[in-house]
């Protein structure tokens, strides 16, 4: 069940990578440049990870204010939905608050 996710991830965040790298060498040559929304969708849905190596990497969007403050609210939304689906999903050890009281 985890490979399918994780091949899908994977994939959205090469893709993703390749658009902010795209748009990188868009902006060079001053071509048809990404729209800022399509690469904060890909992040959104997925491609954060590639978007984070591509701004590291191509020294793309670094610089611009208003696309980073975007940018690391989806980050920010995507570590609180793990967090909460992680939560909720009962995975976590359950924590024994009395047991440790007495201990």
């Amino acid at each position: 069940m985890m490979l399918p996710l994780i091949i899908v991830l994977v994939a959205i965040n090469a893709a993703t990578f390749v658009l902010f790298a795209w748009d990188k060498r868009q902006s060079r040559v001053r071509g048809q440049r990404v729209r800022e929304s399509t690469l904060l969708w890909a992040s959104l849905l997925g491609g954060s990870t590639g978007a984070a190596l591509a701004m590291k990497l191509v020294r793309h969007k670094t610089r611009k204010r208003s696309f980073l403050v975007r940018y690391f609210a989806i980050v920010a939304f995507q570590v609180l939905a793990l967090g909460a689906l992680i939560f909720f999903s009962g995975r976590l050890p359950k924590l024994d608050v009395l047991a440790l009281a007495h201990a």
